[in-house]
This record gives structure tokens, sequence and C-alpha cells, in this order.
């Protein structure tokens, strides 16, 4: 997928020049002053309306393939437990920079064919992801999947488990040094208005976090059932990525939008980590 491209078309107006009304005789001196203090008025009235820019944005979709682009390395997160503020519950944004400060470093971006995210969580190297990410292998003895941390390293996974009805998919690879698991939630707690957050590599962008409330749960949406709703932003990229809570436990992987237009609008699916916990036992 090549990045999106933003085109801003501006429509320029001619500013109105006012002209002064023609000077009668015998006017006194302060209806002369009058006037001119009338005409400039006009004028600046004039101008300022002509200085007026409407701006449209038109949004360049990407294709489904996105290449992956070097960046500088970056030193692994280790994992911090996550504490309120003394004073009370903590706001949204610490909120969510706690659980990306704790779970940033087991979220990895994976190429295979095209560009998606997963999520370590067993030390052994095991990352779950969407099974849309890496089925190009299963169409192709040459195609690897290729798994890059935050610490900008590289291995080469292999596919173990696939669900495809259930667009999950389990990847075995030789973690680098340093590098967190990720926890594992009970995702048959999650209500809706919950907090979340999700990590991902939406446009190849690595380590965006968006976030956002769980808006429905036992979702039935694109021929799968049981899904979590959420309306964090969502984009292509994130597939494969982790759904966290407040205490950043994984309660499950972003898998699909709906969308007329192919990107976030604010309606994100993920499929429950409790689905994906079967293909791991």
């Amino acid at each position: 997928m090549e990045p999106s491209n933003y085109e801003n078309q501006i429509d320029t107006y001619t500013p109105v020049t006012v002209a002064p009304p023609p000077q009668r005789r015998g006017w006194s001196a302060l209806q002369a002053l009058a006037v001119v203090a009338l005409v400039a008025f006009a004028a600046l009235g004039g101008g300022v309306a002509g200085s007026v820019l409407t701006a449209r944005t038109v949004l360049t979709l990407m294709p489904k393939a996105l290449p992956v682009t070097a960046q500088a390395p970056v030193q692994p997160i280790a994992q911090v437990p996550i504490a309120a503020p003394s004073d009370g519950a903590p706001s949204n944004a610490s909120l969510a920079g706690a659980v990306y400060r704790k779970v940033s470093g087991s979220v990895v971006e994976i190429s295979a064919g095209g560009t998606g995210s997963g999520i370590v969580v067993d030390a052994s190297g095991l990352i779950v992801t969407n099974y849309h990410v890496v089925s190009s292998v299963l169409r192709s003895r040459n195609q690897k999947i290729t798994v890059r941390f935050g610490n900008g390293e590289t291995r080469t996974a292999k596919l173990t488990q696939s669900d495809q009805a259930n667009d999950l998919a389990v990847l075995k690879v030789e973690l680098p040094n340093g590098v967190p698991v990720a926890t594992l939630a009970d995702s048959d707690g999650v209500a809706v208005g919950d907090y979340i957050v999700a990590i991902g590599n939406p446009f190849g962008l690595d380590g965006t976090i968006t976030q956002g409330i769980v808006s429905s749960v036992n979702r039935s949406y694109g021929g799968q059932t049981d899904l979590i709703q959420v309306d964090a932003a969502i984009n292509p990229g994130n597939s494969g990525g982790p759904l966290l809570n407040a205490k950043g436990e994984v309660i499950g992987i972003t898998s699909m939008i709906a969308s007329p237009v192919r990107g976030s609008v604010g309606i994100g699916f993920a499929v429950p980590i409790n689905v994906a916990k079967l293909l791991l036992n």
C-alpha cells in the first residue's frame, strides 16, 4: 500500500473595491469626515469578504499492498505496571500513554505481500495476527512472512496455526532479546462502554496508538460473529494488532472496519482474544 495523498484545492475570490460616493458641494467638514469613514469601513468589509478561502480536501485511497520503509531502530520497551495517579483516576491521555508504554514493545509489523500487525503472546515466540495478513503464503511457496520488531530487528516467521473462519493465525519466530510478552485478558468480560486502546501499523506508520470505547459486543458483521465493535480509529495496516483494555491486556485482535471509503469512520471490529486462545492451546 502506498501512503495516502491529500490534495487541497482552494478557490480564491477577487476583493471588491468600493468607490467613494461623489462629494456634494457645501457639505460641512463633519459630513465629509463621516463619508470618508463610511467608505473606509465598506472597503475593509469588501477586502475581508474577498479574502475568504474555501478548501476542499480530496483523499486518494491506497491499494492493498503497502511496502515497508526502513526506519530508525527503536529500543525495546520493557513492561511497566499501569498505576493511577494518586489524586484519582487517570485521564484518557495518561491512561493511553501507560498502556502504550506497557504493550507497544510486544506489537510487531508483519509483511507478507501486504503489511499488517501482530502481537507477541508467548515467550517461545508465538505471535497472533489475522489470517488475511499472512494468507498469501498459502498461495505461493516463494512468499515469506517477515516480522519487524520495535527495535528494528527482523525475523522470518512460520505459520503454525490458522483459522480462516475467524480470520486468525499464529506465527512462530525467534524473539530478539528484550521483547516483552503481552498479557491476554478474558474477553468474555468485555462490556459496552469499556475504555479500549488499539496499537498497530496503519498505512505503515508503525507503533500508532488510537483510543476509544467498546461500541458493541457479540456483533455479527462480514460473515463473522461475536465480534467486538469499537469506535477507535482503525485503518488498513492495523489488521492483526491488539485491542487492549485499560490494564494493557489484550482483549481482541483488530480485524476489519465498516466504511464507505475504506478508511476509518469509527466502526471497527476485533476478534475476541478468547477465540485466539483456542489456537494457542
